[in-house]
């Protein structure tokens, strides 16, 4: 049977904390002794321990939890068990919790306890996580106490109040606030990095049973981090920051970084530290701010839009660490950037690291999004009169959804010589610098592309080519698209060509009666230009076609003619070129 133990089973609990016996100091000054304190009255939201308005002193506070182990020659009779603040003792100094369990056997136990709630357990060794990054209020989640190893009876038998646990603080408090004056950046801090020589976060793992042991700190970093709820860290008076850190010996330089509430940073304070931070003391850090670090604004801007709908988002790309990140203590090389208010993808450089006459001319890699698309592997050019800490217009050219005008095809390649009936299976064009296309019965280069229509014993023999797939709108996205192209032929007998599209995974489709094609058409039709593949420019007859597309959906052209019972030998080639597709909205 269960039972709940609200008089006979309470644990009477102490906390000890730092007192204002610790002398204050500026960065790196050395923490006072510590003492058995009683907790006070107020408290602060969201903590598990608060802090009492003399800034010092710690209690308990609703909703604490504790784990408690109880031990006899048999083994445990608890082993981890939670237990709960119930009501609080005068002073709030002490504390009844407790727990429902079941019946303990008759005899003498050890006590052991941790607070807060271990996040792992294995007998008495417990594991914690102390955060790397920190709310910088008076947290008792990362104030983690262990109590003193204590004798007494089964719970149930207790007399109320007979088993107390004195507890003791396993961390080290750092106590930073910004005097009156000293906040030169001119704004609240709304994040303060302290970067120690050492490992101070991570995992910290010790024996509840053995309190007096040296914990261990695994997965360690030397960086915490506060990242200050609501307006920050300003330099009102009795405006704290807080951080708790392992306790460990600290030599060699500690820094502090301060950021805005844009996450730009200010300069960096350093300070020389040589001294242990005993668990249980607290560090008061006065802390002087300095001035923001000057930044180059650099203003991306669109100033012809192909695509056909806004971006919303551009990702810029340096060959170095560039660029300022918000919130972070480095550069990145690359930077992904959501558009403002005004229309405008802002980016900023630090000038006292990368001065301005650095950036001027340089080309930046670029990718473009948009809600239904992302275009992948484009440029843009800075100006090339940049001030340092000024503002420079980056104008955009931001591309078609898919183009191609197949200059860039290395060497010929062509199959349009086949007058036959054979060698109907199409080839993939990737050796030829235009990857993911396919044709059959056609001919390619860096002019154009052509497709041979073919009439032999009144027999109509097509020609078919097939686009990449339009990978560049997004995976999860149908959208209407617009292809327009440059089209002309040599001869106004015969040419008739069909626009739409497939989604065949597999590009080759041969030639034939049997080819597919989807969607809307457009028909080219006695084309009165005689061409060859240098005449189609942009001054060729444009022709457009409308369809639904995805991401899988490739482009394809077929020549349609129905010639049967007409001229037999008879061939004639129409060429393609300038290939643009944008969405339609």
């Amino acid at each position: 049977m269960n039972l709940r133990f609200l008089s006979a089973a309470f644990l009477f609990l102490l906390a000890a904390s730092c007192t204002a016996t610790d002398e204050a100091a500026s960065c790196g000054a050395s923490a006072g002794g510590r003492s058995e304190v009683v907790i006070g009255a107020s408290r602060l939201a969201d903590t598990r321990t608060s802090l009492d308005p003399d800034g010092h002193t710690t209690r308990w506070a609703a909703g604490d939890r504790i784990a408690v182990w109880a031990r006899d020659d048999a083994g445990f009779a608890l082993d981890a068990q939670t237990f709960a603040l119930h009501t609080f003792k005068s002073e709030y100094g002490a504390a009844n919790f407790s727990a429902t369990i079941g019946p303990m056997p008759e005899g003498t136990y050890t006590y052991y306890a941790v607070y807060p709630l271990p996040a792992q357990h294995s007998g008495t060794e417990v594991s914690f996580t102390l955060p790397a990054v920190q709310s910088g209020t008076y947290d008792g989640a990362a104030d983690i106490m262990v109590a003193a190893p204590t004798a007494g009876p089964a719970l149930e038998q207790a007399p109320q109040e007979e088993l107390t646990l004195a507890f003791r603080h396993l961390c080290h408090a750092v106590r930073i606030e910004i005097p009156s004056g000293r906040n030169r950046l001119g704004t609240p801090v709304k994040r303060l990095e302290i970067v120690f020589p050492t490992a101070v976060a991570g995992t910290l793992t010790f024996d509840a049973a053995r309190p007096d042991s040296t914990p261990v700190l695994t997965d360690g970093t030397n960086t915490v981090a506060i990242d200050f709820p609501d307006e920050g860290l300003t330099d009102a008076a009795g405006a704290y920051a807080w951080i708790f850190i392992a306790p460990t010996d600290i030599e060699g330089e500690v820094a502090f970084r301060a950021y805005d509430s844009s996450g730009y940073q200010a300069a960096a304070v350093r300070t020389s530290v040589s001294k242990r931070f005993e668990a249980g003391h607290t560090t008061p850090i006065a802390l002087t701010v300095p001035e923001a670090r000057p930044l180059t604004w650099l203003d991306f801007t669109v100033a012809t839009n192909n695509l056909g709908e806004e971006l919303t988002q551009i990702r810029i790309e340096a060959d170095e660490e560039l660029f300022a990140v918000p919130f972070a203590a480095e550069n990145a090389e690359a930077l992904a950037v959501a558009a403002d208010a005004e229309g405008r993808f802002r980016a900023a450089v630090y000038a006292d690291a990368v001065p301005a006459s650095t950036l001027g001319g340089r080309s930046l890699g670029i990718d473009y999004e948009s809600e239904n698309a992302l275009l992948r592997g484009h440029t843009v050019a800075l100006p090339a009169d940049i001030a340092d800490g000024g503002e420079a217009n980056v104008p955009m050219n931001v591309p078609y959804l898919f183009e191609e005008d197949f200059s860039g095809v290395t060497g010929e390649y062509g199959s349009n010589d086949n007058k036959g009936l054979l060698d109907y299976d199409a080839d993939d064009l990737k050796d030829y610098g235009v990857p993911g296309w396919s044709i059959s019965r056609a001919r390619v280069n860096k002019y154009a592309l052509a497709l041979r229509h073919y009439v032999a014993w009144s027999k109509d023999y097509y020609s078919c080519i097939n686009s990449a797939p339009l990978s560049q709108i997004k995976p999860e996205k149908s959208v209407q698209i617009l292809v327009t192209f440059n089209a002309a032929s040599e001869s106004d007998d015969i040419p008739c060509i069909l626009g739409g599209y497939n989604t065949e995974t597999k590009r080759y489709p041969g030639t034939g009666d049997g080819v597919e094609i989807y969607g809307s058409e457009v028909t080219i039709l006695k084309n009165p230009i005689y061409a060859g593949y240098d005449k189609v420019t942009l001054d060729a007859p444009v022709y457009q076609f409308q369809i639904a597309a995805t991401h899988t959906t490739c482009l394809r052209w077929k020549t349609s003619a129905d010639l049967s019972g007409g001229p037999t030998g008879k061939y004639s080639n129409t060429y393609i070129d300038n290939i643009r597709v944008n969405i339609v909205k």
